[in-house]
């Protein structure tokens, strides 16, 4: 199950990732590292946020 702290770290991860992203751009120098960092990052996230949708689910079906 995710935690509150689990979800805020991914998060704070994310951010950090944005802002190299932002910095990147503004000098010119955006690499395929960074932009592949970005992506994965978001896309663990999201299977986070599948993994927690699901949980529920399950949650509401034993009720």
């Amino acid at each position: 199950m995710l935690t509150k702290e689990r979800i805020t770290e991914y998060i704070r991860n994310l951010e950090n990732q944005e802002r190299e992203l932002r910095n990147a751009i503004e000098n010119h120098t955006v690499t395929l590292h960074a932009v592949s960092g970005a992506i994965q990052a978001a896309k663990h996230l999201l299977s986070l946020s599948e993994e927690e949708k699901n949980e529920g689910e399950k949650v509401g079906d034993e009720e």
